[in-house]
């Protein structure tokens, strides 16, 4: 299992990561995209969690239908980001990507590590997104570098933390404690930020 990956990037055309404006036409994208779920079933893994592109519906749906080789997909659809919607906005966007067919909910309770990690949602706004997941029988995974983002994100009762660089071991004491899944994924960013200072 990879339990964080986004089978919906791929290197272009231009030689950097996908984008709108690569000049990539749908096809190309498209076998790119078939061709990372080979590769990741190849390389053994059988299950993958995909942390949000709104390509990943008909990239599971294309597995599941025998259409194209790869692993089983779960996917978030879309992250939840914003800092301004009201605790009940962000419950409703929870219940829309529950009926576009998420398999979970991705938010991002912190900035990332190149802006410094800060926590970015209310501790009100991810109690919503979460408490909504999980009374919809969704699972929770949560972007949170700072202390203070994780935990709130624990505290809230989400399920998996991404990253949380700068815990200190109250914060893994509580997730020991709450059973909150932790995913670290230190190298991948730390590698990410040595690798593109300037992104």
């Amino acid at each position: 299992i990879d339990a964080h990956t986004h089978p919906g990037w791929y290197v272009d055309k231009q030689g950097k990561r996908n984008s709108p404006r690569s000049g990539d036409t749908p096809a190309e994208a498209a076998l790119a995209r078939a061709g990372n779920l080979y590769a990741t079933l190849m390389a053994g893994f059988t299950t993958i969690q995909s942390i949000g592109g709104p390509e990943d519906l008909e990239l599971r749906d294309a597995v599941a239908r025998g259409l194209i080789p790869g692993p089983r997909v779960l996917s978030s659809l879309a992250p939840i980001n914003g800092t301004r919607p009201s605790p009940d906005s962000m419950r409703a966007v929870v219940r829309g990507l529950k009926a576009q067919g998420a398999d979970l909910i991705k938010l991002f309770a912190s900035s990332g590590l190149g802006a410094g990690g800060a926590q970015t949602m209310s501790n009100e706004q991810i109690t919503a997104i979460c408490g909504e997941a999980k009374s919809l029988g969704l699972r929770t995974l949560v972007h949170a570098i700072s202390a203070a983002s994780v935990r709130a994100s624990v505290l809230a009762g989400c399920t998996q933390i991404e990253h949380g660089i700068f815990v200190t071991d109250a914060e893994l004491t509580l997730m020991a404690e709450r059973g909150t899944i932790f995913d670290p994924q230190l190298c991948l960013v730390f590698q990410n930020y040595i690798d593109h200072p300037d992104a």
